[in-house]
């Protein structure tokens, strides 16, 4: 009655339809319970439409029936209006199903209950689980939503670093031992926060962030070596550069302790420059700390190594951001 989404003849009917289809559950008092099925297509319908779980839909259509009764609108016109509606929505619904399926499979999985929490969600703050398989992904219990992850590698939290955007968590993505590797923020991944064309798989790698540590616009080192639309992005933990479309990958000297990307560019290829602190044993310069061009400096460019790393099937997700023209 509140909604409008109902008369006095059919709101009965609506209980029961919801009730025998297991969505809710009727205690003394008349009052209406939601099951775990209930709540779960809820969000789930939120994840595709967000109007699909609002009662206004249904109240449009009773207002519209409404005005047929008292003349101030055609049956047959109601009736095509609310037919196209419907079936706009319900095309949509099939296109993006996915989506739904996958929060009833991280909500219904025997997985959930033996899964370890990884990360913390950037709405609630409470842990999700990481829910491994050919579909890896994160399931946050508390708020009842699944979050794909990218497949064929390890994934591990990142320094508990948090997403600028959305406060999540960040984790690492690596394929094997020395394969290709990149952080990602669980939410940025599934729903890319920028109008660029960019589709859903947003890594920190292809992330145009301008003030994150993470995303390319900090990392990002200069043009891949093998690719046109790659961006050679720099893990300082593994101590590599990573293509962030192609497998190219560029392994720096173990005899670097530390490294980061520098705010200085080179004069000639116009790559940024990386800061690196040397092991004081082993450094090639006088003291330890250091800043240099990759390609160009003399001390860097003779210790570097271009390989090409294992990369899953198929073949990354993103599009390269150049952050100068590396040679």
């Amino acid at each position: 009655e509140k909604h409008g989404i109902g008369t006095d003849a059919s709101i009965p009917t609506h209980i029961e339809n919801i009730r025998k289809r297991g969505y809710v559950n009727i205690t003394s008092g008349r009052k209406l319970i939601p099951t775990s099925l209930g709540i779960v297509l809820i969000h789930g319908y939120a994840r595709v439409d967000y109007e699909m779980k609002e009662p206004t839909i249904r109240s449009n259509i009773e207002k519209n029936v409404d005005l047929i009764a008292t003349g101030k609108a055609s049956f047959d016109e109601v009736v095509r209006n609310a037919l196209e509606g419907y079936k706009a929505k319900f095309l949509y619904l099939v296109k993006n199903v996915a989506r739904m399926d996958e929060l009833f499979e991280a909500s219904f999985s025997t997985q959930d209950s033996t899964a370890k929490p990884l990360s913390r969600c950037g709405y609630c703050n409470r842990y999700m689980k990481l829910l491994m398989g050919s579909k890896p992904k994160l399931h946050c219990p508390h708020c009842d939503q699944a979050y794909s992850l990218p497949s064929g590698g390890t994934i591990r939290l990142y320094l508990e670093i948090r997403c600028p955007l959305d406060n999540f968590e960040v984790v690492n993505f690596q394929i094997g031992k020395d394969g290709k590797s990149y952080t990602l923020c669980p939410n940025c991944y599934n729903n890319p926060p920028f109008e660029d064309d960019i589709p859903s798989g947003m890594g920190c790698n292809t992330c145009p962030h301008p003030t994150c540590s993470l995303s390319v616009a900090h990392k990002g080192i200069s043009d891949c070596l093998d690719c046109e639309n790659g961006t050679l992005v720099l893990d300082d933990i593994g101590k590599k550069l990573d293509c962030s479309v192609c497998n190219c990958q560029v392994k720096l000297p173990p005899i670097i302790h530390k490294v980061s990307p520098s705010q200085k560019h080179c004069d000639s290829c116009f790559s940024k420059k990386i800061d690196i602190s040397f092991h004081k044993e082993k450094s090639p310069v006088s003291g330890t700390e250091y800043t240099g061009c990759l390609w160009c400096d003399p001390v860097l460019s003779t210790q570097i190594t271009q390989k090409r790393a294992s990369l899953r099937k198929d073949g990354g997700r993103g599009r390269g951001r150049g952050r100068g023209r590396g040679r």
